[in-house]
């Protein structure tokens, strides 16, 4: 149907901004971009909207529906939209750039990365956004690693999120992407399918909140995390799945913490094999907590409030008297034969306790 049979123009850049501004929101946020693309004052109306949503560049096909690189846009974490980079790149002639950098490269991916990039810097600008989320995959090559490394150096000071995920691991490039790295990361994850990454990684000059580690399978646990990697780190949070981890570890790991060292961790969870109590204890002063003694834990994580149950478990008190619980009671969802050992400060708990004893945490 011919909406318009007279080939009429409707003056829209005539309409006052509140008028102009509900019309643009009817738009989807490709027809955006292809507006912004008519005139400069076209995309300094489409600057001055507000937009309700944060930005991800996405690496790993396995994220995207079509398997391609993508911009996507979430809004309280669910996908709302989706920019494919080989569509995008359709548009390239209206980014009036020089893409003479791009002609000279032999690499296909590295010319996708490069678009990416652009379209991202792009994109980022036209809706007045930082760069929220990177998904990068975790065999990447040096040069991948390191361009998008001085990327982000260059465009901000820190990512809310940073995701390395692959069934294989280019540990080389991964190193060099944190050695370059000038910016912040608050939340860290590994999901890798190979159950190693050579040392070190400069975890502690990234500002970290929050970190992910999973192997994605208990056949191959997390063996490139050292306890003395979890002493040394400041953070709030860790999850990690699978390792090796024995009742000495844990017992050095909670007397650090009893001593003062990092006193802004709030929950630390891992997967291991059955701990023997006395081992993990020994030299601790607790207080064993009835196992009818059921108490929740409530705390954000990647994003998500998380909830972790105690029934009873040890408190313990560091030497500022902060209360701690430690308990070992759930099993691991893939394999029955590991179970979580979890911590909690419970100063930090988003649920506010109701009972006596724990009134004033």
């Amino acid at each position: 149907m011919d909406f318009n049979p007279e080939g009429k123009t409707f003056p829209i850049l005539k309409l006052p901004f509140l008028p102009l501004s509900n019309v643009l929101h009817n738009f989807d946020y490709l027809e955006m971009l292809d507006f912004s693309f008519v005139s400069k004052k076209c995309q300094f109306v489409i600057q001055l909207i507000k937009s309700d949503f944060e930005i991800c560049l996405n690496f790993q096909r396995n994220r995207s529906p079509k398997k391609l690189i993508a911009i996507i846009f979430y809004r309280r974490k669910k996908c709302i939209f989706e920019f494919l980079i080989d569509e995008l790149n359709s548009r390239k002639k209206y980014l009036k750039r020089n893409d003479e950098s791009t002609q000279s490269m032999d690499d296909k991916h590295m010319i996708w990365v490069d678009s990416a990039k652009e379209w991202t810097d792009y994109i980022c600008g036209l809706f007045q956004k930082e760069l929220n989320y990177i998904y990068l995959h975790s065999d990447g090559s040096i040069q991948e690693m390191s361009d998008i490394s001085e990327w982000i150096n260059n465009r901000q000071n820190a990512l809310d999120y940073c995701e390395f995920s692959g069934e294989e691991t280019n540990s080389v490039s991964i190193e060099l992407f944190f050695q370059k790295a000038q910016f912040s990361i608050h939340n860290l994850s590994f999901a890798l399918e190979q159950p190693y990454l050579r040392k070190p990684l400069p975890f502690e000059a990234l500002d970290l909140t929050e970190l992910s580690f999973s192997s994605k399978t208990w056949k191959k646990p997390i063996t490139w995390i050292t306890v003395n990697d979890i002493i040394n780190l400041n953070y709030r949070r860790i999850v990690m799945g699978v390792c090796q981890f024995s009742e000495n570890d844990i017992n050095r790991i909670i007397k650090r913490w009893l001593d003062g060292n990092n006193p802004q961790m709030e929950f630390f969870t891992v997967a291991l094999k059955p701990l023997n109590f006395h081992l993990v204890l020994d030299g601790i002063e607790f207080e064993r907590r009835d196992r009818m003694d059921k108490i929740m834990f409530v705390y954000d994580f990647m994003g998500r409030e998380e909830c972790h149950i105690f029934e009873g478990g040890y408190d313990i008190r560091g030497k500022d008297g902060t209360l701690a619980t430690i308990q070992q009671i759930r099993s691991f969802h893939s394999d029955t034969s590991k179970f979580w050992f979890a911590m909690a400060v419970w100063p930090y708990n988003k649920f506010p306790y109701k009972g006596e004893e724990r009134s004033n945490l």
